[in-house]
């Protein structure tokens, strides 16, 4: 299939995004990745569409900065440009699959039709109100221990990574609400609305009065970066995903492999 002609300027279906420099005090991930982009393709300039998981918010590049979720913005480093949309698990899919990114990052699934580049494992853990009550000697929490009990659970399309631990575990809570981010569901949780299962990095630095635990048994989802074909991507695409790739295995001390 041809690449899409993507005008830099312009946002997803034509809507004008917001611009963000990279080195205006926001966006510390991009700075980070700007260390690592380097090579003939990045100092000859350009754009790459980048789309962001909504459910893996912690690994995505606008995250630290103050930019509405689902707004796509252009983010200008250095005389290239990172052009950013965020969606649900479904979309991220689709727009691979279609061209209208060059890359995702996204939770691996096992309907992946296209390349996936893993950046990290990322733990699932058990979120509860402040106020449930855990036996003392307990240090993870089973996951048989949600039967029957009120849950929130991501909406439809947007994340997949609970419902097939659920399924998996032949697990059977009391779904009682759904949302459409992990910030709505914490809080939720917080006033004891129900029980979830989150990726730990959701809930990782976020402050509110609630508990978390490891589950047991231990599950976990895969993070990194999907692209319709590492092959075909563009020089400046195969570029930024070697920065991506060198940003995260420096922090882990894993060998690199450079792009051809």
């Amino acid at each position: 299939m041809e690449k899409k002609d993507l005008a830099p300027s312009r946002g997803k279906r034509g809507r004008s995004p917001g611009t963000v420099r990279g080195k205006n005090g926001h966006l510390p991930t991009v700075r980070s990745v700007q260390n690592e982009f380097r090579g003939p393709a990045a100092n000859q300039g350009g754009t790459v569409e980048v789309g962001e998981d909504s459910g893996v918010e912690k690994v995505n590049l606008t995250v630290h900065g103050d930019l509405p979720c689902r707004e796509p913005f252009v983010i200008q480093v250095d005389g290239y440009s990172l052009v950013t949309h965020q969606g649900g698990s479904d979309e991220m899919e689709s727009w691979i699959a279609d061209y209208e990114v060059d890359l995702g990052f996204c939770s691996k699934r096992p309907a992946f039709a296209f390349d996936f580049i893993h950046l990290i494992h990322d733990p699932m853990i058990a979120v509860l109100p402040p106020v449930y009550e855990v036996p003392v000697d307990m240090k993870s929490f089973p996951i048989s221990e949600f039967n029957g009990k009120p849950f929130i659970l991501s909406e439809e399309g947007i994340d997949y990574d609970i419902n097939n631990i659920l399924e998996k575990t032949k697990t059977h809570p009391d779904i009682i609400l759904s949302a459409k981010d992990d910030a709505t569901i914490i809080s939720m949780v917080e006033h004891g609305v129900g029980l979830a299962i989150l990726p730990e990095l959701s809930c990782k630095g976020r402050p509110g009065y609630y508990k978390t635990m490891p589950l047991e048994p231990h599950y976990s989802r895969d993070l990194g970066i999907g692209v319709n074909s590492l092959n075909n991507a563009t020089p400046i695409t195969r570029s930024f995903i070697y920065a991506v790739q060198s940003y995260f295995d420096k922090a882990n001390n894993q060998p690199l492999t450079a792009p051809v």
